[in-house]
């Protein structure tokens, strides 16, 4: 079975508005999300309720082994304009592709 590695960067663009980590719906097994170390405020990862509800991470922190098996389904904003996340992700591009199977059996787009 192959697995995939991803890794990016998500930088904040706004303090006032959450954005989704990931604007599709990537299969992850498993998610690793760190803030930058050289960040001078605080981020905030969660659901849609980032805003009122974010999980804290300052600057070198990191929040490990997230088993959340889709990605657009976290959310992050931050304090301080320019500070960035870094995302390592774990995927299975077998359980992505019968993912996007189901979903097309119920006319759904994936």
């Amino acid at each position: 079975m192959v697995h995939l590695f991803q890794a990016f960067i998500k930088t904040v663009e706004s303090t006032t508005n959450g954005a989704k980590v990931s604007q599709n719906s990537r299969t992850a097994i498993r998610t690793r999300i760190k803030a930058n170390v050289n960040n001078t405020g605080t981020v905030f990862i969660g659901g849609q309720d980032v805003l009122t509800n974010g999980y804290p991470l300052v600057a070198g922190e990191s929040e490990d082994d997230i088993f959340l098996p889709i990605l657009d389904e976290i959310f992050y904003y931050g304090d301080t304009l320019g500070d960035k996340l870094h995302i390592l992700i774990y995927e299975d591009p077998h359980v992505h592709a019968i993912r996007k199977q189901i979903f097309a059996k119920y006319g759904q787009e994936y």
